[in-house]
């Protein structure tokens, strides 16, 4: 089973506060505010009070565009952006005055966990996963709650303001309750050198749609 940067952290002793910031670069999220770094760990290049980020895992490496349009968005103080996404080479990363980054890329990321496996500060399991037969599968389907009977989806139009903008005179009309299907996909997207990046779709199946 894999984990997540956010695991490692946790389990490494180290404290973030979760702040709402949002990030309009896709991929990229603010795991929080350092609060508290075990003064065993080695190699962490920020202070309490600087910023975490997370790029994501995803086959598309980020580049200057990414960068530059990621600290549009991003408050002043210290930055250490860690990113399990391929970083396109660059002279220099993106600056603003008043940000101090500190930028990450898997490599940097594998030496770090490498040090902290080798000196005991993080334990591997190596143990393999037990497997998941169809039995499984079909007990974990058969106990997953349904969907609320009666749930209504609201239109995202608003006919009135739609007849508005295409000149139209206002109509008579009358709301009409169609039956469909809500799905919910899970998986991985698979790209170029088998790259997985775990998404999750919602579709929506009504008549109109074939």
């Amino acid at each position: 089973m894999s984990v997540t940067l956010p695991e490692i952290l946790d389990h490494l002793g180290v404290e973030l506060r979760p702040l709402n910031l949002v990030s309009r670069t896709p991929g990229i999220v603010c795991l929080g505010e350092l609060e508290l770094l075990p003064e065993s760990l080695r190699d962490v290049p920020v202070v309490l009070g600087a910023y975490v980020w997370h790029a994501q895992p995803g086959w598309a490496p980020i580049d200057r565009l990414e960068l530059e349009r990621w600290l549009v968005d991003a408050p002043s103080g210290c930055h250490w952006l860690v990113s399990e996404r391929k970083l396109v080479e660059m002279r220099a990363p993106p600056r603003r005055d008043d940000i101090a980054l500190i930028l990450w890329g898997p490599k940097r990321i594998s030496q770090w966990l490498g040090t902290a496996v080798l000196t005991g500060e993080l334990e591997v399991d190596m143990s393999p996963p037990p497997s998941e037969t169809m039995v499984n599968v079909a007990e974990r389907a058969e106990v997953a709650e349904p969907p609320p009977v009666g749930l209504a989806v609201r239109p995202r139009i608003q006919l009135s303001n739609w007849f508005i903008e295409k000149g139209f005179e206002p109509l008579a009309t009358q709301p009409l309750l169609l039956a469909a299907k809500l799905w919910t996909i899970e998986g991985n997207l698979v790209g170029p050198e088998d790259a997985r990046e775990r998404n999750s779709w919602t579709l929506l199946e009504d008549p109109f749609s074939g």
